[in-house]
């Protein structure tokens, strides 16, 4: 039975291989449209899966580990960058809280953070940017890589050295008119070991520059680069960071007992991050803390990255498009072909041939053609991806397994899908009237 069963498969196969090949142009263009389909197809999901993985790892680097401990004033930006309370009835956050937190949270790092806005006078120009004074274990809370220098170290907190460290973005305004930080990056790593000065509550302070952080979102120069929208450009940049690192001495003016605008929690070396995170509120309401603003950052990125992952499916209209129009025009292809094939399939029907052979006949004749092209279609992707990359993409498209699959099945479906409908109301005509009326 199995062998009856595989010698009727390889008949169907020849006859379909020289059916194919007594109309080659017909079958030529066939090939065409599901070939361009096919490669539209990988090259779009590689292209968009490549983008989501590229954007995904910059959020994610701002830190999965961490929690983010707010005190009330941050509800107000004013009061927060003024470095005023919002509320003087609510107990603010202090260095207390911080070591506190150390003590109560087992492999827990805090870093304390005062932010205070701030005029910033570089070698070529001025900025009025955020002010950040934190500790060296601010580091931790984030994933930023260093273009150059060091970032603040114990040192710098005891003896209240009067150093810096600049976000890439922030240096490139100081150094130089240019948009692009790549393209200032050797004026940018010239500026370590410069002074800049700070206009911090009314006084002047100068400071030495010791690092300078990359900006964490790599593909920003890139898009930007393709957008020359005059409206959207000046958000972009406006999102950009441009914070400028301080050792959190220069804004102790009250020692101990300066309030806080926030605490960086880094969870990383817990053994269990969620129940890390759920102590942290009990800590801090003991200590009479109730109205605190708690965000575990991993929340936050996972919120993020789902809506990220959401946009790029919706770019998955343009392949589907595509490949909807390469459905119709296939299926119209095979439909004039049939037509002209209806003499042979009533001779074939009148010699004794079942419908269900001549239906077979032509889905297997389909689906030769569209398996070849839907392989095609993969090569043809692949160097699409290939040449986005060298001349334009600035992320690497992601070609995956699973995208080889589905651009095969999806070749060999629109093939079928094309040909079933015309070859099933072929093999249902009734095969002696149409001859008699040849």
């Amino acid at each position: 039975m199995s062998e009856s069963r595989g010698s009727y498969v390889w008949d169907m196969c020849r006859l379909g291989t020289r059916t194919i090949s007594r109309r080659p142009w017909r079958a030529l263009l066939t090939f065409l449209t599901i070939m361009l389909a096919i490669g539209c197809v990988v090259s779009t999901v590689a292209v968009l899966q490549g983008a989501t993985a590229q954007v995904t790892d910059d959020i994610r680097g701002f830190g999965v580990h961490c929690v983010n401990i707010y005190s009330p004033q941050i509800t107000n930006p004013i009061a927060m960058m003024s470095g005023q309370r919002a509320n003087p009835e609510v107990k603010p956050l202090t260095l207390a809280d911080s070591r506190a937190l150390v003590q109560g949270i087992s492999g827990a790092r805090s870093a304390p953070v005062r932010f205070q806005l701030a005029r910033i006078v570089g070698p070529r120009s001025t900025r009025l940017g955020p002010a950040i004074a934190t500790t060296p274990e601010f580091r931790g809370t984030f994933d930023s890589q260093l273009l150059a220098g060091r970032f603040l170290e114990p040192s710098d907190i005891e003896q209240q050295r009067p150093v810096c460290a600049l976000d890439v973005a922030l240096a490139v305004d100081l150094m130089t008119s240019t948009e692009s930080t790549s393209s200032a990056e050797t004026e940018v790593r010239e500026m370590i070991g410069q002074e800049i000065e700070l206009r911090l509550n009314g006084e002047v302070r100068r400071f030495e520059v010791v690092g300078i952080f990359e900006d964490p979102i790599s593909l920003r120069d890139q898009l930007n680069a393709f957008d020359n929208d005059s409206a959207r450009l000046p958000l972009a940049r406006l999102l950009s960071f441009k914070n400028v690192y301080l050792p959190l001495t220069w804004m102790m003016q009250n020692g101990e007992s300066t309030p806080l605008q926030a605490i960086y929690l880094d969870l990383s070396g817990t053994r269990d991050l969620d129940l890390a995170a759920r102590a942290v509120r009990p800590l801090l309401e003991k200590r009479g803390h109730e109205e605190l603003v708690i965000v575990l950052r991993r929340d936050w990125i996972d919120s993020v990255v789902s809506g990220i992952r959401t946009m790029s499916s919706l770019g998955n209209i343009t392949w589907i498009v595509t490949l909807m129009i390469a459905l119709i025009m296939t299926a119209t292809i095979s439909l004039v072909a049939i037509r002209e094939r209806l003499p042979e399939v009533a001779l074939r029907r009148v010699e004794g041939a079942l419908r269900r052979d001549i239906l077979l006949q032509f889905v297997t004749e389909s689906v030769i053609v569209s398996g070849a092209a839907g392989a095609a279609g993969i090569g043809l992707g692949v160097l699409a991806t290939r040449v986005l990359l060298a001349t334009v993409l600035p992320w690497e498209p992601l070609i995956t397994l699973g995208s080889f699959v589905l651009a095969a099945l999806l070749s060999v479906a629109v093939g079928v899908l094309a040909t079933v409908l015309p070859a099933y109301r072929a093999t249902r005509l009734d095969p002696i009237h149409f001859l008699r009326n040849l």
